[in-house]
């Protein structure tokens, strides 16, 4: 069980390197965008056009009367918090720490490129005079609903895959007896 030291200690680690990742973050930002802008263009339709400005992700298509623009830095914050709970939380050597990071940002970096092609075919959809009226709120509104709960997802899995297995096994203490 989680002590009230561990608690305190992984809490203070958590705020201290949310604030600092956040802070490096911003310089990241911008060039973070443009190449989830690369990414996903192929994926979206040949007329419609994907680009960073900024830290903003703005989609360009002949039906939209003028570009709409994703904040790049509301897509980013899962990446942030999901790092942050990787770095925070203790037991980890520095290896398996690297190891988690890296398939957690590969994977994040996948389903960021994934959700903004989405969001512009949904947005697409939505302009077309033949949806109905209000597409584009309901498109907008499941995009924040999964985005928003994208980052607790991954970190769940992450606990699951990585954590409950460990918990799981019986700790063996110097001296005891193994019996089989």
């Amino acid at each position: 069980m989680l002590g009230t030291p561990r608690l305190l200690g992984f809490s203070l680690r958590a705020l201290v390197l949310v604030v600092a990742i956040g802070l490096l973050w911003t310089f990241v930002a911008g060039p973070y965008s443009g190449f989830l802008a690369a990414l996903a263009g192929p994926l979206v339709s040949s007329d419609t056009a994907l680009k960073a400005v900024d830290t903003r992700i703005q989609i360009n298509h002949p039906s939209f009367a003028e570009p709409i623009a994703i904040r790049g830095l509301v897509l980013h914050y899962g990446l942030i918090l999901t790092s942050v709970l990787v770095l925070a939380v203790g037991g980890i050597s520095a290896g398996a720490r690297l190891r988690w990071l890296l398939s957690l940002g590969v994977a994040g970096v996948a389903l960021h490129a994934a959700a903004v092609a989405l969001v512009a075919r949904g947005l697409i959809w939505a302009s077309d005079p033949a949806s109905p009226e209000g597409g584009a709120l309901v498109v907008l509104r499941l995009f924040a609903v999964f985005w928003s709960l994208l980052p607790a997802a991954m970190g769940a899995a992450w606990i699951v895959v990585y954590w409950v297995p460990r918990v799981r096994r019986p700790r063996v203490e110097p001296g005891d007896s193994v019996e089989g």
